[in-house]
């Protein structure tokens, strides 16, 4: 489904949550009011006293409870079409987002004040109420989509029959959804100038006689001079123009026109986009790593002066490790073996415990005694704080890995470099080496596909716990 048209149901589709959420609330709030002059006539002798409620003070509630309630659906249930659509999915999805906008609206109005003359009985009942509500309202809308999804989006397919069936079955699937394949268009085989001709003049029939909304071309090698009449067309009648990105053996990377020296340019990128959340994500770098050092300098010195009376041997660490995109940087650490140990390790190939090109031993002998203790509570690392300062590093992202670990890497992992590499990440979270590293490399790809600013808050809570508990630290 095509985004201007899933927008335009999405829309529709939140506006009837707001009318059920709305006239339940005020259909309960109602009987509740009313209910306190009933109860006298009802309720056995010695029964508690009902609390007075309020109708007109409860009802304008209504303002925060629609946009809490729309913003828990929001974020909770789907309604794509591509997504699961099930009856107990669609129920546990409501149930979940109700339970989270019942404790959100709670949290708001006690911090508000608003909760002394609050009906909590009414605030439940509602809540209980609004899951088989908001189901069975889903439920009708997603019986049939195409009325709720508004005008028809008609989709014209360019290419060559064998490569374009599959996607006219995908088309097909949606046709509940109002997407209907409003026709087919062949790419001619000859390159000559009369051929062209012929398939332009073909294209802008197409376009003058039939309601197009967009273009989509499909698996083949594309002609640059038919490629740009084809665009010079759509733009002539305002169609949306699409192409498979597929074509060219794509599937995470991300379209995006950039401009250069005046031009357009189409650009696929595989890492994140947000120029401004990456602003935001190297702003937090250096606020949290400047606090951080300032405030953790006495315990820093002190475990300096710690490893340096364990053996007089320097204090920190600094080992070249390869940051995004392949560049160099020298990696600070508290250093927590015997001077020579990078001269041994080759001796200790066979004691190996991670799946190669990763080396990590429980029981090594290089260890020194302070440094068993740092890396337990991953003290180690905290010189790299300056690594994020600098802008080597970043608070969250891929472990930076060793030169020669990169040059053992099969080709998919090399794309974990393509994005600056942090004190923790996903791997960190989930056990550490107690993770293979081919699930370590996957847990890496998969931050880098996903990743957002929230998704960093998330693993930076999680971190916490994870070094306190010590899961997987060697």
């Amino acid at each position: 489904m095509h985004r201007e048209h899933w927008t335009n149901f999405h829309t529709r589709i939140l506006g009837c949550d707001a009318i059920t959420i709305g006239c339940l609330w005020m259909v309960l709030t109602y009987l509740r009011a009313q209910l306190t002059h009933i109860w006298p006539n009802l309720s056995l002798p010695g029964a508690p006293k009902l609390q007075d409620v309020e109708f007109i003070p409860h009802a304008l509630l209504l303002v925060a409870i629609v946009p809490v309630w729309l913003i828990a659906l929001h974020r909770n249930v789907p309604s794509h079409p591509g997504q699961s659509r099930s009856t107990e999915a669609l129920w546990m999805c409501v149930t979940r987002a109700v339970a989270k906008a019942t404790l959100l609206l709670l949290g708001l109005l006690f911090a508000l004040g608003l909760t002394d003359d609050l009906s909590r009985t009414l605030v439940f009942g509602f809540a209980t109420a609004s899951i088989p509500a908001l189901w069975a309202s889903r439920r009708m809308i997603l019986r049939s989509p195409k009325r709720m999804a508004g005008a028809q989006w008609n989709i014209l397919v360019i290419g060559d029959k064998s490569t374009t069936m599959p996607l006219f079955d995908s088309i097909q699937g949606h046709e509940s959804w109002g997407i209907r394949l409003a026709g087919t268009l062949g790419v001619p085989e000859s390159h000559d100038s009369e051929a062209q001709a012929l398939f332009t003049e073909q294209l802008r029939d197409h376009l003058r006689r039939s309601p197009i909304d967009q273009i989509f071309l499909n698996g083949v090698k594309w002609n640059t001079l038919i490629l740009g009449e084809i665009a010079k067309c759509s733009q002539e009648f305002g169609v949306r123009l699409s192409m498979d990105a597929n074509v060219l053996g794509l599937n995470s990377a991300k379209p995006h026109v950039d401009e250069f020296d005046g031009k357009s340019i189409l650009s696929f990128s595989s890492t994140p986009l947000d120029s401004d959340a990456l602003l935001i994500k190297r702003v937090m770098d250096i606020g949290i790593s400047t606090v951080a050092l300032a405030l953790l300098a006495p315990f820093l010195g002190l475990v300096a002066f710690a490893i340096y009376l364990g053996d007089r041997g320097s204090v920190f660490f600094v080992q070249e490790r390869v940051g995004k995109h392949g560049r160099t940087f020298p990696l600070v650490k508290f250093r927590t073996m015997i001077p020579d140990a990078e001269a041994q390790q080759a001796g200790l190939a066979h004691l190996n415990e991670m799946t190669p090109p990763a080396f990590k031993m429980k029981h090594d002998p290089r260890v020194t005694a302070i440094g068993r203790w740092l890396r337990k509570a991953s003290v180690d690392e905290l010189p790299q704080l300056w690594n994020v300062l600098t802008g080597d590093m970043s608070l969250v992202g891929p472990r930076p890995p060793i030169c020669k670990e990169v040059e053992d890497y099969d080709q998919w992992q090399l794309r974990r470099l393509s994005m600056k590499p942090g004190l923790t990440c996903t791997w960190q979270v989930s056990g550490r080496n107690k993770v293979d590293f081919a699930t370590w490399m996957k847990l890496d790809l998969a931050y880098i596909d996903n990743w957002s600013l929230l998704l960093d808050f998330r693993i930076l809570l999680q971190t916490i716990p994870a070094v306190i508990s010590r899961n997987g630290a060697r």
